[in-house]
């Protein structure tokens, strides 16, 4: 079993059900995993090693683009053919495979970007965020991303295993301001730690 050491960043929930090793090409450490083009490092995090943890960073990147463009760049790159899909059972894994990336996507509910006044459920004046996104091309699935999430792991040896994640955030509205400026947030995080099946 996989022996996990604890990590100063929350990692998104996901399943682990289905196992889905790979042969192909996937980035098996920080330094493979490509970067969106014109994207500025703003700080790198490193955790104390130890308690079965041998290396391990967290690269902060922002990104003058929308991050709708982001994430299709990385959905592309990784090879992700399918959203909200369900990550594959790292334990299983042998050396050389990937699991699967497990991308989730968070979107923003225009329902919610209204302006209003709905009595006992309050006031609204979300509207001009709305019009703000109105910018920007939606997704592919017809909305505009807030965040999202992307997931893998890499069994390099017999004795140890890689876990890495990208994490996208939509940094372009500036509620208590009320001002849009373009601009996205990538977070690539890579932990190599030791494997004890």
């Amino acid at each position: 079993m996989i022996k996990s050491p604890r990590l100063t960043r929350t990692i998104l929930p996901l399943g682990l059900l289905v196992v889905l090793p790979l042969r192909a090409e996937l980035p098996g450490s920080l330094e493979k995993i490509p970067l969106y083009p014109g994207m500025t490092l703003q700080k790198e995090e490193k955790p104390p090693l130890g308690e079965g943890l041998l290396k391990g960073a967290l690269r902060t990147y922002t990104v003058k683009a929308p991050i709708e463009d982001v994430v299709a760049f990385y959905e592309k790159a990784l090879g992700i053919t399918q959203r909200e899909g369900e990550l594959g059972d790292p334990n299983a894994l042998k050396v050389g495979q990937f699991v699967q990336p497990a991308l989730q996507i968070k979107f923003w509910n225009e329902d919610h970007l209204v302006d209003g006044n709905f009595g006992k459920d309050g006031v609204s004046s979300s509207g001009w965020i709305k019009k703000a996104l109105s910018q920007r091309k939606k997704d592919r699935e017809n909305a505009w991303i807030q965040d999202g999430s992307v997931m893998w792991y890499y069994r390099d040896t017999s004795g140890t295993m890689t876990e890495m994640q990208i994490l996208f955030q939509d940094l372009s509205i500036d509620e208590d301001l009320k001002r849009y400026q373009l601009k996205s947030e990538v977070i690539i995080r890579a932990m190599r730690y030791e494997y004890h099946p």
